[in-house]
């Protein structure tokens, strides 16, 4: 199959062209809202909120890496969507992990 074909993932229009803002933007909302949540967790736990706002920072910070030092569209938005992807799964297993730890002082 042709990379042309629409259908396919990585021939999406994302991630073959476009600026920096189109990545940076929807990141940075949700780093923000991310580290908002684990600031919150912080009263239930230190722990594990404090590793999702370490990397979730982190992982916000790299994508503001690639955005301004890879010059080639092509690999920056793929580099930028694996980051952001790397970011909503981690942030997903910390607050998993919080919810479990909770769950399990009520049992």
């Amino acid at each position: 199959m042709a990379e042309t074909d629409p259908t396919r993932v990585r021939a999406q229009r994302s991630l073959q062209e476009g600026g920096r803002r189109r990545w940076l933007i929807p990141g940075a909302i949700f780093a923000a809202i991310c580290i908002a949540l684990f600031i919150g967790m912080l009263q239930l736990q230190t722990f594990v909120p404090t590793i999702g706002l370490v990397l979730t920072a982190s992982l916000f910070a790299a994508m503001v890496v690639v955005a301004v030092t890879v010059g080639r569209a092509r690999t920056r938005n793929r580099a930028m969507a694996w980051l952001m992807g790397t970011m909503a799964v981690s942030a997903l297993v910390c607050a998993a992990l919080v919810m479990a730890g909770e769950w399990s002082a009520m049992v």
